[in-house]
């Protein structure tokens, strides 16, 4: 699966010697004394923030299942609104909150200490909406129309030249309006007058008749196109529009409680390999809980149309590792979050670069996990890339974001 395309172009170790110590005492008294017990691991409660999307909301089949307990973690799912999410991280009032690289890249220098660890999904759903009854054409029109992809690219963008997109700011979305502009010749942010709103409240101005296009997540795509909207172009055809999502914390919990994000990272895991193998059971959890948030109506049917098409949901740790980690990945992390940094300096957000091998700390996580969960898997991958550059520690953080 190496290089896979899916576009359409140290707590352990004290106990384990403390139970040593107190074995060898009782052996001392002879061998009638009985030999303490290891006491059940205790579980803790990890605050995650959530939002209403049908990616995140994955979560409750962990708390339905109990999956939680079985690996010492009791998830309390607190939902709030994407930007709200990020500001109760940085307040300290979750522990985790469902994030984007982006978040992290673009608030490094004013909350420090923000990282990111763990995947969930990577999206591809970002699309300009337009009316259907506007006279822009779409991508798909101009493809019909036989002009090659390239041509039907830069066409449908440009009609977007000098006008209002909708938009909600700072969460990666506009890095991706970035990738269609560089990807047609056209100048990020100066072709474009993007105006900054949030999800729910962009579209509702946009139906509304406000601003020329839309740019916003899944929920939005789907509204949209049930009013009669129509996709001018998607990040299907911008490979280096594809977000890395998922969740992240601070240098100070992980400081704080070691291993927890490894646990998580696995819980993530185990919930996206059942989705794929038990959708019947799987998705109605989903669908009841975003409905019930959303007021929505989305069916079991409508997940299935989104699930591993605008959304990729790597369900084992050696998917994670080719898809994001190993250089010839399609969304290799380097070359993302390098483009997201060069995105937030020319649009002015950013001042000064941010140290992204920090920031983004997917690698370390899996890493872990491996040695954890998949010896056999960590010796295949991360194992084979440390013998290759044994000799050469700075190339091997350089391309996986490791101390060697």
């Amino acid at each position: 699966m190496k290089g896979k395309k899916r576009f359409l172009e140290k707590p352990l170790i004290l106990l384990s010697f403390s139970l040593f110590l107190v074995g060898a005492i009782s052996l001392s008294f002879g061998a009638g004394e009985a030999i303490a017990e290891k006491k059940p691991e205790e579980v803790v409660k990890v605050r995650v923030a959530i939002s209403a999307f049908q990616d995140v909301f994955a979560l409750y089949i962990v708390k339905e299942k109990g999956w939680d307990k079985e690996e010492g973690l009791d998830l309390e799912l607190i939902e709030a609104d994407w930007p709200s999410a990020q500001e109760l991280l940085a307040a300290g009032a979750v522990d985790f909150a469902n994030s984007v690289e982006a978040d992290v890249i673009v608030r490094y220098h004013q909350v420090p200490g923000l990282v990111f660890t763990n995947i969930l999904w990577f999206f591809q759903g970002h699309g300009i909406q337009v009316r259907g009854d506007s006279e822009f054409k779409t991508y798909d029109e101009f493809i019909e129309m036989g002009y090659s992809a390239d041509e039907a690219k830069k066409m449908a963008l440009m009609q977007m030249k000098g006008k209002d997109i909708i938009l909600p700011m700072k969460v990666g979305i506009e890095i991706s309006l970035k990738a269609y502009a560089d990807s047609v010749g056209m100048k990020y942010p100066d072709d474009f007058n993007m105006i900054d709103m949030p999800h729910a409240e962009g579209l509702a101005a946009f139906l509304g008749g406000s601003g020329d296009g839309y740019i916003g997540g899944i929920p939005q795509r789907l509204r949209g196109l049930k009013e009669g909207n129509k996709i001018l172009i998607d990040d299907a055809a911008f490979p280096r529009a594809v977000l890395h999502c998922g969740f992240s914390t601070t240098i100070d919990y992980l400081a704080d409680h070691p291993g927890i994000e490894v646990k998580f990272q696995n819980l993530i895991l185990r919930v996206l390999r059942y989705c794929e193998t038990n959708p019947e059971d799987a998705f109605p959890i989903i669908v009841r809980e975003i409905n019930r948030a959303t007021g929505g109506q989305y069916t079991v049917e409508s997940l299935k149309g989104i699930w591993n098409t605008l959304e990729f949901f790597p369900s084992s740790a050696e998917m994670l590792y080719q898809d994001a980690i190993d250089p010839e990945g399609s969304y290799y992390w380097r070359t993302r979050l390098d483009y997201v940094m060069k995105g937030y300096f020319e649009d002015g957000t950013l001042s000064k670069p941010v140290p992204i091998e920090d920031v983004y700390q997917v690698p370390e996580v899996l890493e872990k996990l491996m040695k954890t969960y998949e010896p056999k898997t960590y010796e295949q991958t991360f194992g084979k890339a440390r013998e290759k550059y044994k000799n050469n520690p700075k190339e091997y953080k350089r391309i996986y974001g490791l101390d060697l």
